[in-house]
């Protein structure tokens, strides 16, 4: 498995990014931060997509990336039965987002 790249992202988008992994899988976490970056979706935090997240604002990345975990989401089988407490965890997110920005 291909590593996260905490260490060489801004601690905002670190702290949403490992939150992210943590609840749904590294693969989908590093899939929608690269979704919200638009650059290729390959699942490998490489150059480019480090690149994409220096060329972008800290708050737009969080924002960016916790709407792709809300459309991620949304579209799982067991939304009606978790969706709840996942917009919940997401809008502590972005609390915290607000903050941390």
């Amino acid at each position: 498995m291909e590593p996260l790249q905490l260490d060489r992202i801004r601690p905002a988008i670190a702290f949403q990014l490992l939150d992210f992994a943590v609840n749904s899988g590294p693969r989908a976490a590093k899939r929608e931060l690269q979704r919200a970056l638009g650059v290729v979706v390959d699942g490998v935090i490489g150059p480019k997509t480090l690149e994409a997240l220096h060329e972008r604002d800290e708050a737009d990345v969080v924002m960016l990336l916790l709407a792709e975990r809300i459309d991620l989401l949304t579209g799982l089988q067991t939304w009606l039965t978790h969706g709840r407490g996942w917009m919940r965890r997401i809008a502590a997110n972005l609390r915290y987002g607000a903050e941390d920005t």
